[in-house]
């Protein structure tokens, strides 16, 4: 099952019975009376179905979760295939009334006791903390000296997904957008300076909110919001006042599920362009941007895509694009080199050891090796983080594992960033079945040091950042904790005097 898991995209009845463990008969029931997430193919024959691994592992989570009455849900679906009104015998005689009174009073002492339980371990005292609680201290013990970071809660008012940090008022401090894949809203938190945040702001209809990319589309000045609508079919654009506040949008049909974004100057005049990656519907589509207004063009389709991420690969003065796909059966990163006229050509397909089953959680093109040559980082899903070293004529080396991360089946998502001010990029990356930052550092010339791991207890969490949020010149780490509708803040406790 461990393998299956890895797959995000379940194209078949029988693949989502085996990815629960379950037969056939009882997913298609779930489906119908629990609200198993299972999608159709548009146009499709009914039995044509798929579902995301991890929709279904929310929709898992949500069982096991206490209802809005206090009555606890069952941990798991009934394993039986057969209806609940055929699970007793008729055959048998019913249990005597004073028997019936006796249990359910029974069940009622037993109830109660759980409340007490409940209530003394919610409410005791301050200063008795629940173990569970998040830790206040979060330190990587590097062997050069240890990296002391200090947490606060953020709340953000729903699942925070994808998370980017820009300056969205001119106001020289950092803000928050972060997309949901749970709801059909946008979040904004307003920074102010000090490590905190003013409350979030959500902006409705976007269904499955997934990849953001902030950039001045109208060129008035101020910052606005592209986010890929999954659930609407649609990528939409939130205009910026300046002021931090997005009163108005723009929705840009894009059909087959739009997931995944980046943005630049494809056709070089100077109007800031989005290239979007599709899921249900596999293909690569360029959204010129003509004075503010997106005209939708396709690239390519394939058997599947996902990440896209853009730079000057090859050193023509023309951004180029890599971006994972599946073709004829394998995984891969297609690197196609821009003709700056917003058109594309592909040059070749980056590929790993496993390419069968395996695709990519996120790519990052940045120069990790400090030779001026964009190199390419990415990871496989919920596998490890590799690193592809450009030649700077658009190709790349063979991709080589971070060590510490081949035993891992929880790396996804990453930041580059200097994380301890060497002047050396680090990678920064959350094993997410321990609820772990791991900390590689970066020894100048594309390779890494073995991860060191810090236990900052964040669960399952996605696309952390680093950036000094509080001006202090350190730079910290925001990063959502998505099962628990908050964030956390890590900000910097160690002296800039110290840094190697």
């Amino acid at each position: 099952m461990a393998n299956e898991k890895q797959a995000r995209r379940l194209d078949s009845w029988k693949e989502i019975a085996d990815y629960l463990g379950r037969d056939v008969r009882t997913v298609v029931r779930w489906e119908k009376d629990k609200g198993l997430p299972v999608r159709r193919l548009p146009g499709g024959k009914r039995q044509s179905v798929f579902a995301l691994s991890a929709e279904i592992d929310a929709w898992l989570l949500q069982q096991s979760e206490p209802s809005e009455s206090g009555a606890l849900a069952p941990s798991a679906p009934v394993a039986s295939d057969a209806p609940a009104d055929e699970s007793r015998n008729d055959t048998q005689p019913a249990a005597p009334a004073s028997t019936r009174v006796i249990f359910g009073v029974g069940v009622l002492a037993i109830l109660a006791l759980i409340g007490w339980f409940l209530t003394t371990r919610i409410n005791r005292p301050a200063a008795m903390p629940a173990a569970a609680d998040p830790a206040r201290e979060v330190q990587f013990d590097t062997p050069t000296g240890p990296l002391r970071f200090v947490r606060s809660e953020i709340e953000t008012g729903i699942q925070p997904y994808r998370v980017v940090a820009a300056d969205l008022n001119s106001d020289d401090t950092l803000d928050i957008v972060y997309s949901t894949w749970q709801g059909d809203v946008v979040g904004v938190l307003m920074g102010k300076g000090n490590g905190s945040f003013l409350p979030a702001q959500l902006y409705e209809k976007c269904p499955q909110s997934e990849s953001v990319a902030v950039a001045d589309y109208n060129r008035d000045g101020h910052p606005d919001i592209a986010v890929a609508c999954f659930g609407g079919n649609n990528v939409i654009v939130l205009w910026g006042n300046g002021q931090g506040a997005f009163p108005t949008r723009t929705e840009i049909r894009v059909p087959g599920g739009p997931r995944y974004l980046a943005s630049s100057d494809l056709n070089e005049d100077g109007w800031p362009d989005l290239v979007v990656s599709c899921f249900s519907e596999p293909a690569l589509f360029v959204l010129g941007n003509h004075s503010g207004r997106f005209t939708s063009t396709l690239i390519a389709s394939f058997e599947a895509a996902s990440s896209v991420a853009m730079s000057d690969l090859n050193g023509d003065g023309h951004m180029d694009l890599a971006a994972s796909v599946r073709v004829q059966g394998k995984y891969g990163i297609g690197v196609f080199w821009g003709k700056g006229d917003a058109s594309f050509r592909l040059m070749h397909l980056l590929k790993w050891e496993d390419t069968t089953r395996t695709t990519v959680g996120v790519i990052q093109l940045v120069d990790v090796s400090g030779d001026g040559l964009t190199d390419l980082v990415f990871s496989l899903w919920n596998q490890r983080v590799l690193i592809s070293l450009g030649t700077g004529r658009g190709e790349f080396s063979k991709p080589t594992a971070l060590r510490g991360a081949e035993a891992s089946a929880g790396y996804r998502t990453f930041a580059v960033a200097d994380l301890d001010l060497d002047g050396k990029l680090d990678l920064l990356t959350c094993d997410n079945r321990s609820g772990t930052l791991v900390l590689f550092r970066g020894n100048g010339n594309g390779t890494f040091a073995p991860g060191v791991s810090a236990q900052a207890r964040v669960g399952m969490a996605y696309f952390p950042v680093v950036a000094d949020f509080n001006k202090d010149g350190l730079p910290d780490i925001f990063v959502n904790v998505y099962f628990e509708k908050r964030a956390a803040l890590l900000k910097a406790d160690w002296k800039k005097d110290a840094a190697r």
